[in-house]
């Protein structure tokens, strides 16, 4: 059986594309930690033998990636810091 087309203008459309952008949008969040651990640290397997210590690597691993995909603000906050103080005169 053939699904039903809905019409472009009609409010179930517009609701159901805009519940599908926000799942698609916590996927992306809560997915790109999980490749910058794998692709950037290499963490694809189970290393240990026992949960405490795969509990503990995993919990280091998320918290290099957290700062991994902060890296780039928190230089730029050294930047403006650094303009902030030239700008107002005290140098160095």
């Amino acid at each position: 059986m053939a699904k039903k087309m809905l019409n472009k203008r009609s409010v179930l459309y517009k609701a159901k594309r805009k519940i599908e952008y926000c799942k698609a949008q916590t996927r992306a969040k809560l997915e790109h930690p999980f490749r910058v651990i794998k692709q950037q640290f290499g963490d694809v397997k189970v290393r240990f033998h026992g949960l405490v210590r795969n509990t503990a690597q995993l919990t280091t691993l998320f918290a290099l990636s957290n700062r991994w995909m902060a890296r780039k603000r928190l230089m730029g906050m050294g930047e403006s810091a650094r303009k902030t103080r030239y700008l107002s005169g005290r140098f160095g």
